[in-house]
């Protein structure tokens, strides 16, 4: 067996967005059903893209909040932030994970809107028009799986809408059903127009969407973007005046999204090229010109902005990728920790979405503020770790045999002192809960630097939660080096991973079969980090050393020698346990000493000197 994923997935490819009109339900209203009771309400227009913020707007909405709003799932989003329906709660947690059954999910639920405000005249102009795509960089749900759209009439009811592409397939409550197209490709965003009938036309009107998916894990994706509700719009009113900034395809750092802030000043090359989605929703070119800019938020320092020459965003156009272009790191300094944050600015001259012209001839611009998506800010948290993911997984990936290896392959630019191992266990079924496993560090896959064994794993009880696993030895590692773990059951232990990433494809290895082999089935990264921290936090007192007794070779790899006859020697894990000692001798024999930091500690003439002694 070899690496596979806890799911299915795919490779990205830039795909166009398409469009569809859907004819909604109709229902039979009975005079003798009782009104619901009128909750709180809003007035149109309304409208939500999500790219305010990622928590949900509840000024806007009243439930939801087990969609997850992120700008990572989805691929080639109309802008920036969706709302995915990923099976999850809003911890990260399946729904129910012991289920084998298929049953409702994530939801999300508007506020109630009054449609009476709108003009009797202007009723039949009333449409509410989203865009969606199924899977993303999630998993593609299945027949049996659907998303559907409900609208609730004035007697509390909640009627589901006809939005199924194509009526000859299979579908569950009139949702959107599994399409049939390669699994390796991308299903573009599509834009749906519903029309809001007579029946629904009251003070309380409510809309909502409901997944029905895999209730035990992040299975079955959905994803949605750009709701607009409002009167005055038709059944092909497909277009907007809005241009926007979506998915960041690249990182700044790629392929890592972090690594030790001392490893700043060694090696000029850590900085790349940031990529990132531009889209067009209206039918006319425009000019694509925007501003780039990398702040220092730890330093205050901030680059000059960069203005890129304008190129032609097509008409109805999604998936254009511009690069940004390589800058140098403002305040770059070897500090703890810093925080590095980059902005590109869409520089679109958007306005508002809805415009009013008052009897004396003024223009008010009303909200919302089609702006809010010109912007796309990423963080880069610099510290004491090197990180191939962005901290969200998407997804999950392991292996599925007993004594079975798993390893990410690290490089450093100089040799550093790996103290920490950093790994996300999401739920998954069945529960990994309590498995035992072996963490390795390997200088190459087939030598082993360190390995220790850590009983019961525990999953995390927060989305995209680290445990931490920390060496009793820490260990030197130099170039390049591999961390990683050797499990003990045939049932999966899930890792983390993030598909936004896959810088970190490559650099993923398995043996199953006493062989390593080098990931060519996913494209992701894996959340396994290495955590490194200078050898000097770890000693309480400053070593004494004696300038007539020396110790050498420091660093060594099988033997250390004394310049004279000490009485006694021992050595040291930085903990403080003895692992070996000697007297009356010049030297002490290393081979069954793993590499890695020790004190020793040597007495001569009554007087005791200590000094760190580096095994390699």
């Amino acid at each position: 067996m070899r690496l596979i994923y806890l799911c299915i997935f795919f490779f990205l490819t830039v795909a166009a967005h398409a469009q569809v009109e859907y004819i909604p339900l109709s229902s039979d209203s009975q005079d003798s059903r009782i009104e619901s009771p009128l909750l709180d309400t809003i007035s149109l227009p309304f409208w939500d893209d999500f790219s305010k913020s990622n928590q949900l707007d509840t000024s806007l909405w009243i439930f939801g909040f087990d969609t997850f709003i992120n700008n990572t799932l989805a691929i080639q989003a109309p802008t920036k932030n969706v709302a995915s329906f990923d099976g999850l709660n809003q911890v990260g947690y399946p729904h129910l994970i012991e289920s084998e059954f298929n049953g409702a999910s994530d939801s999300l639920v508007s506020q109630a809107i009054d449609l009476t405000l709108v003009e009797k005249e202007d009723r039949n102009t009333i449409y509410l028009s989203f865009y969606w795509q199924m899977k993303g960089r999630g998993d593609l749900p299945n027949e049996e799986d659907s998303l559907r759209l409900q609208f609730k009439n004035k007697y509390g009811e909640w009627i589901t809408q006809n939005i199924n592409p194509d009526p000859d397939l299979k579908s569950l409550a009139g949702g959107l059903s599994k399409l049939i197209f390669d699994e390796d490709s991308i299903q573009a965003f599509t834009q749906v127009v519903v029309a809001i009938t007579d029946s629904f036309i009251h003070e309380g009107f409510q809309f909502k969407f409901e997944s029905f998916t895999s209730l035990n894990g992040i299975y079955d994706a959905w994803h949605i973007d750009y709701i607009y509700l409002n009167s005055n719009r038709s059944s092909n009113d497909l277009l907007h005046f809005d241009r926007s900034l979506s998915n960041l395809e690249n990182s700044l750092f790629y392929p890592y999204t972090s690594f030790p802030i001392e490893q700043a000043d060694i090696n000029n090359d850590w900085v790349s090229q940031e990529s990132f989605v531009l889209s067009n929703l209206d039918n006319s070119p425009h000019p694509a010109r925007y501003s780039y800019q990398v702040k220092n938020l730890t330093t205050g320092n901030d680059s000059e902005v960069s203005f890129i020459t304008p190129v032609d965003m097509r008409p109805l156009e999604i998936g254009r990728t511009e690069l940004a272009p390589s800058v140098e790191i403002p305040g770059l300094s070897v500090i703890d920790s810093m925080v590095i944050e980059t902005e590109i600015t869409y520089l679109t001259g958007d306005k508002r979405l809805f415009e009013e012209v008052t009897p004396s001839g003024d223009t008010l611009f009303l909200a919302p503020d089609l702006k809010s998506n010109d912007t796309l800010r990423t963080r880069y948290t610099l510290h004491n770790y090197l990180a191939y993911d962005d901290g969200t997984a998407e997804l999950a990936a392991g292996i599925n045999l007993n004594q079975g290896q798993l390893a990410v392959r690290y490089y450093v630019s100089s040799p550093d002192t790996l103290t920490d191992i950093l790994i996300y266990f999401p739920p998954i079924f069945p529960s990994t809960i309590g498995e035992s496993i072996t963490l390795r560090v390997w200088s190459e896959l087939d030598i082993l630097a360190l390995t220790r064994e850590f009983g019961g794993v525990i999953e995390a009880t927060e989305k995209n939660s680290f445990q931490r696993f920390s060496l009793a030895t820490p260990v030197i590692v130099r170039d390049t080096f591999f961390i990683g773990y050797q499990q003990f059951t045939d049932n999966y232990i899930g890792i983390g991973l993030d598909k936004n990433n896959i810088g970190g494809s490559p650099n993923i290895y398995s043996n199953t079969n006493r062989e390593w082999v080098q990931n060519d089935r996913i494209a992701g990264s894996l959340m396994i980090r290495p955590v490194f921290r200078s050898a000097a936090e770890y000693v309480l007192s400053a070593p004494s050393k004696s300038n007539s007794l020396t110790i050498f070779p420091n660093p060594t790899t099988s033997h250390i020698g004394f310049s004279a006859t000490v009485s006694e020697a021992f050595i040291q894990t930085l903990s403080g346990k003895i692992i070996t000692k000697c007297q009356h001798c010049t030297g002490i024999d290393l081979f069954l000493l793993e590499p890695g930091i020790y004190l020793i500690s040597l007495i001569m003439d009554g007087s005791r000197y200590t000094e760190q002694l580096i095994i390699q």
